[in-house]
Formats: structure tokens, C-alpha cells, sequence
């Protein structure tokens, strides 16, 4: 026998439209743990209704609920027609609730209709879709949000790549990857083209990412550095030697050094001791160099942290000391 107790109460907490959101959201999470069949009928009538007003908070409501628990509709089916009929609506600000809406539903039979939602002359309306269309993860999107990518507007670029990011669809590599390498774009861009090719084929990056160690983007070059060190190739060391001799940038410098703590060559070892014996090198990038000579381990190494340990003037006196302690 389902428990009816407090169920009126709940209801009418949630009829309220002056209630907050939250508070509403609530109540419908606690009715839904009442098992009452009556759940969500306050929020169907109000979608169905007339009200601008009462129709967003609805919306509202199911978002705040959704958000805290997604299994909080047992039946989702309801609310997808009067939700996409919305989708239609002239307010802006109720399109874009309906779109957030739908997207927490997760029902993904509404994507050709949040697709040919795309033509709408709201940027609002078109980046809530964008957003909404990742966060399904259906490729059925991949294409018209790929077109996307030469809107003049920067604002959408950001949008649909960080949604082709969270759809993972590999057909995509290509395009996203010309973004990268397209020096001629936004900074921001192709920061973010570049993070939505890790999220779908980090190996692809690695693979390639070489090239882009000379790029004029500090950000662009160290994830070079770490895609380079995240193979382990023996080759890869002189790329990342020439970097660091060449790069200008100590932030750089210091992500190769890091990065050079996995190779054991002698090359390497030698290049990490000169930079802890130099007093022209910042604190930090000594001390990095320092720890990644002693994830080497190699002993050659030892003699020289020595010295910096018993140099009373010597910043990185007690660093070496505790790298010492990591040799023993």
C-alpha cells in the first residue's frame, strides 16, 4: 500500500509559483519517494497553461529536481510534448528554459528537433541548443554542429567545440585538429579545440602534437611537452632538449624539465645538472630540474646536489638536501 501521508501538503508546495525553485524541487522529490501518482501533475497543468510566468518556474522546478536527482521522473514521456512545443515559443527566455529542460530529461527523440531549433535568431537560444546537444552525446549532431565551427561568432565556436568534446565522435578529428594548427584563430579557440581533442582521442595528440612545440600559444607548446612525454620515446628527448634551450618561456621550460624526468639518457642527465648548477636559472626551474634528476635516479647526479646542500647561500639548500634523502 503506497503511503499517502503529506501528499496534499507536497502538492500544493508545489502548485505554489511563489515558492522558490528549490524549495519546490523538493517537494517533488519527496512525493516521488511518497510514490504518489499525482507527482507531477501540478507541473504538467502549468506547462499546458497560458502563464509565461507559471510555465519558466515549472521549468524551473523540474531543473533544480533533475539536477539533484535524475531519476526523479519515473515517467519522463509527459513532459517531452509540452517541452518541445516550448521550443516554439516567441519568449526567448522560455525557449531557453525548455531547452535546458529537455536536455536534463534526457531524451534523446527530441535531437532533430533541438537540431532545426538551431536556426533560431536568438545567439541565447542557439547556444543553450549547442550545450544541450553535447550534454546528450548524440552524433547524430556531430554533423550540423560541425558546420557550426565557421560561425563568425567566437562565442559559438567555444560552445560547439566543448559539445563535440562530450559527443566523442571521432569523425571530428580532422577538423577539430585544423583548428589547432590554424594559427589564425582565437587563443581561446584553439585552446578549446585542443580539449576537445583530448577528451576524444588523447593518443591522436600525443601522436602529433610535435609540431606544435615552436607554436606561438606558451599553452599550445606545453601541451606539446606533455603529449611528447606521455609517448616515452627515446627519440623524443632531443625534441624536448632543443625546447628547452630554445624557449624563452620558463613556465614552458619548466613543463619540459618535468617532462625529462622520464628519460634516462645521458643527455639529459647532463642538461638537468647544469641547470641546477646555474645561478642564472629562477629558483623554481632549478628545483624542478632537481626533482627530475632524482626521479632519474642516475648517481651522476648526486655529487652535484651535494655541493648545493652544503652551499649555506644556496636557496635550494634544503631542497637538496631532502633530494639527498631520495638517493639513499
Amino acid at each position: 500500500m503506497k503511503n499517502t501521508r503529506g501528499i496534499e501538503p507536497l502538492l500544493e508546495i508545489i502548485r505554489n509559483i511563489n515558492e522558490y525553485p528549490s524549495v519546490r524541487a523538493s517537494a517533488l522529490l519527496s512525493l516521488v519517494k511518497l510514490e504518489s501518482d499525482v507527482t507531477v501533475s501540478p507541473l504538467l497543468e502549468q506547462l499546458h497553461g497560458k502563464d509565461e510566468k507559471n510555465k519558466i518556474r515549472a521549468m524551473e522546478v523540474l531543473q533544480a529536481a533533475l539536477t539533484e536527482d535524475e531519476t526523479v521522473l519515473l515517467n519522463r514521456k509527459p513532459f517531452v510534448q509540452p517541452l518541445t512545443e516550448l521550443l516554439n515559443d516567441p519568449n526567448t527566455e522560455i525557449k531557453c528554459a525548455a531547452i535546458k529542460t529537455i536536455t536534463l530529461i534526457r531524451d534523446t527523440s527530441v535531437v532533430p528537433l533541438l537540431i532545426s531549433t538551431l536556426s533560431d535568431k536568438s545567439k541565447e537560444v542557439r547556444t543553450d541548443v549547442i550545450k544541450g546537444l553535447g550534454e546528450l552525446r548524440d552524433k547524430r549532431a556531430t554533423t550540423v554542429l560541425v558546420s557550426l565551427l565557421n560561425d563568425k561568432d567566437e562565442d559559438i565556436r567555444l560552445s560547439v567545440l566543448k559539445s563535440l568534446g562530450l559527443i566523442i565522435d571521432k569523425e571530428t578529428i580532422p577538423v577539430i585538429f585544423q583548428i589547432i594548427k590554424d594559427k589564425d584563430e582565437k587563443r581561446d579557440v584553439r585552446i578549446s579545440a585542443f580539449n576537445a581533442l583530448q577528451q576524444i582521442d588523447p593518443f591522436f595528440w600525443n601522436k602529433n602534437s610535435a609540431q606544435f612545440l615552436e607554436d606561438e600559444l606558451p599553452e599550445i607548446r606545453i601541451e606539446a611537452i606533455k603529449g611528447i612525454g606521455n609517448l616515452h620515446e627515446a627519440q623524443s628527448a632531443d625534441l624536448l632538449l632543443h625546447c628547452l634551450q630554445n624557449d624563452k618561456d620558463n613556465v614552458v621550460r619548466k613543463e619540459v624539465i618535468t617532462a625529462l624526468g622520464y628519460y634516462k639518457e645521458r643527455k639529459v642527465v647532463d642538461s638537468l645538472i647544469s641547470i641546477i648548477k646555474s645561478r642564472n636559472e629562477e629558483r623554481e626551474i632549478r628545483f624542478e630540474a632537481m626533482a627530475s634528476l632524482v626521479r632519474i635516479g642516475d648517481e651522476r647526479a648526486v655529487i652535484h646536489i651535494e655541493g648545493i646542500a652544503r652551499n649555506s647561500m644556496d636557496e635550494l639548500r634544503s631542497d637538496a638536501e631532502e633530494a639527498l634523502e631520495r638517493f639513499r
